[in-house]
Protein backbone atom coordinates (compact mmCIF):
# COMPACT_ATOMS: atom_id res chain seq x y z
CA UNK A 1 0.00 0.00 0.00
CA UNK A 2 1.54 3.38 -1.21
CA UNK A 3 0.88 6.70 0.07
CA UNK A 4 -0.49 9.43 -2.72
CA UNK A 5 2.15 11.87 -3.43
CA UNK A 6 -0.09 14.71 -1.48
CA UNK A 7 -0.26 12.24 1.72
CA UNK A 8 3.64 11.78 1.23
CA UNK A 9 4.28 15.41 0.93
CA UNK A 10 2.13 15.97 3.82
CA UNK A 11 3.64 14.03 6.52
CA UNK A 12 7.27 14.82 4.98
CA UNK A 13 6.72 18.63 5.91
CA UNK A 14 5.12 17.38 9.39
CA UNK A 15 8.39 15.39 10.40
CA UNK A 16 10.65 18.67 9.31
CA UNK A 17 8.20 20.80 10.89
CA UNK A 18 8.66 18.67 14.38
CA UNK A 19 10.84 20.21 16.66
CA UNK A 20 11.86 17.23 18.43
CA UNK A 21 12.80 14.81 14.85
CA UNK A 22 14.78 17.88 13.46
CA UNK A 23 16.67 17.80 17.23
CA UNK A 24 16.98 14.17 16.85
CA UNK A 25 18.46 14.29 13.34
CA UNK A 26 21.05 16.89 14.25
CA UNK A 27 22.00 15.55 17.30
CA UNK A 28 22.59 12.10 15.92
CA UNK A 29 24.35 14.29 13.00
CA UNK A 30 26.92 15.64 15.50
CA UNK A 31 27.18 12.64 18.00
CA UNK A 32 28.72 10.66 14.70
CA UNK A 33 30.59 14.00 13.26
CA UNK A 34 32.38 14.08 16.89
CA UNK A 35 33.01 10.65 17.31
CA UNK A 36 34.61 10.53 13.58
CA UNK A 37 36.52 13.48 14.72
CA UNK A 38 37.25 12.06 18.42
CA UNK A 39 38.27 8.79 17.16
CA UNK A 40 41.61 7.26 18.37
CA UNK A 41 44.60 7.47 15.58
CA UNK A 42 44.45 3.92 13.57
CA UNK A 43 40.40 3.43 14.25
CA UNK A 44 39.65 3.49 10.40
CA UNK A 45 36.68 1.21 10.56
CA UNK A 46 35.01 3.33 13.60
CA UNK A 47 35.68 6.44 11.92
CA UNK A 48 34.61 4.88 8.31
CA UNK A 49 31.33 3.70 9.88
CA UNK A 50 30.91 7.11 12.21
CA UNK A 51 30.79 8.95 8.68
CA UNK A 52 28.86 6.32 7.10
CA UNK A 53 26.07 6.95 9.34
CA UNK A 54 26.27 10.87 9.09
CA UNK A 55 25.98 10.25 5.00
CA UNK A 56 22.79 8.06 5.91
CA UNK A 57 21.34 10.89 8.35
CA UNK A 58 21.92 13.90 5.75
CA UNK A 59 20.04 11.37 2.93
CA UNK A 60 17.16 10.77 5.35
CA UNK A 61 16.91 14.43 6.12
CA UNK A 62 17.24 15.37 2.14
CA UNK A 63 14.84 12.49 1.27
CA UNK A 64 12.46 14.40 3.48
CA UNK A 65 13.24 18.17 2.17
CA UNK A 66 12.97 16.29 -1.56
CA UNK A 67 9.20 14.32 -0.29
CA UNK A 68 8.07 18.03 1.45
CA UNK A 69 8.77 20.03 -1.62
CA UNK A 70 6.26 16.95 -4.24
CA UNK A 71 9.90 15.59 -5.02
CA UNK A 72 11.29 18.44 -6.99
CA UNK A 73 15.63 17.81 -7.13
CA UNK A 74 15.53 21.73 -7.64
CA UNK A 75 14.21 22.25 -3.98
CA UNK A 76 17.09 19.52 -2.82
CA UNK A 77 19.73 21.67 0.08
CA UNK A 78 23.23 21.69 -1.76
CA UNK A 79 24.60 23.04 1.40
CA UNK A 80 26.05 21.02 3.59
CA UNK A 81 29.30 19.78 3.09
CA UNK A 82 30.27 15.44 1.85
CA UNK A 83 30.81 13.78 5.02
Amino acid sequence: MSMEPTEKQAAARTLLQDRLVTELLADLERNEVDAAVMAVPGAHDFRTEALANVRAIRRLRDALEIAANSGTREERPSSRAPA
